[in-house]
């Protein structure tokens, strides 16, 4: 193959993961890092539930979790992660086509990654209040029900588009 063809295609590879981490970058708000926290809280309380109720259940061996339910737990975190970037590469494809290709003004960068994030962070708060309510916490009902309301909002708004 020819140097100078792998050079440039080497370069326009480049420029597009550049501009693309860039534009991540800018994408990684203080809604995502709160997708984090609930996430990591959702899974340490999702485990302390399960060690809780199995001390209650003295039919199980106290102290044995089981792996492949928190594996699969972690899977699903993942899965939410991955969620996330397909709404921040879709972001990027139509704020590129609207703004760069089509010269159009979009007025607004992020809002599949927005919508997808809110809805996200809705049925992780949902799932850690769910956790406490099974460790013994007491739990005020307004509070579930206003993430319920938020993650039912986002629904509607995505829906609608």
């Amino acid at each position: 193959m020819n140097e100078k063809v792998i050079v440039n295609g080497s370069k326009g590879f480049l420029a597009m993961c550049g501009a693309i981490f860039s534009f991540i970058t800018n994408s990684v708000t203080e809604l995502v890092i709160i997708l984090a926290i609930l996430m990591v809280g959702d899974y340490l309380t999702g485990v302390i539930a399960s060690y809780v109720e199995q001390e209650i259940d003295s039919s199980k061996s106290l102290g044995k979790l089981n792996f492949k339910r928190g594996l699969t737990g972690v899977f699903k975190k993942v899965g939410y992660l991955i969620l996330v970037g397909l709404a921040i590469l879709l972001d990027y494809i139509v704020y590129y086509i609207g703004a760069t290709a089509a010269g159009i003004d979009l007025g607004f960068k992020g809002i599949f990654t927005l919508i997808v994030t809110c809805w996200l962070i809705g049925t992780e708060a949902i799932s850690l209040i769910e956790n406490l309510g099974r460790i013994g916490v007491p739990i005020p009902g307004f509070l579930k029900k206003a993430f319920i309301k938020l993650k039912d909002t986002v629904e509607k708004v995505g829906e609608e588009g």
